[in-house]
């Protein structure tokens, strides 16, 4: 997933029946400054990849600069992903409280 034309790989992890964003998701939180009362759009992609949309309480989309420095490896699979302690059950995303 770029995200502003970066790339973030975050390992899922199945769990009783689970799927839960592990390692590398707390990086990306930091990095965009992520909170629970941020909404966030995944899109699924063919090839293990997530397009992500981020909005802001109004639902108004948060827009980063794009990162020009950034070479993205288009043959690379990772599994971006936003949401402190989110899980996904039944194609929702559900947030832990």
């Amino acid at each position: 997933m770029p995200l502003h034309g970066k790339a973030w790989e975050v390992k899922v992890e199945k769990s009783q029946g689970q799927i839960w964003l592990a390692k590398g998701w707390n990086d990306l939180c930091a990095y965009y400054s992520l909170s629970i009362s941020i909404l966030f759009i995944f899109t699924y992609i063919p090839s293990s990849h997530f397009d992500i949309a981020i909005y802001d309480q109004t639902t108004t989309e948060i827009e980063y600069e794009i990162d020009q420095d950034i070479e993205l490896d288009e043959e690379e699979e990772v599994i971006p992903v936003l949401q402190a302690n989110a899980y996904v059950i039944k194609e929702y995303i559900q947030v832990n409280p």
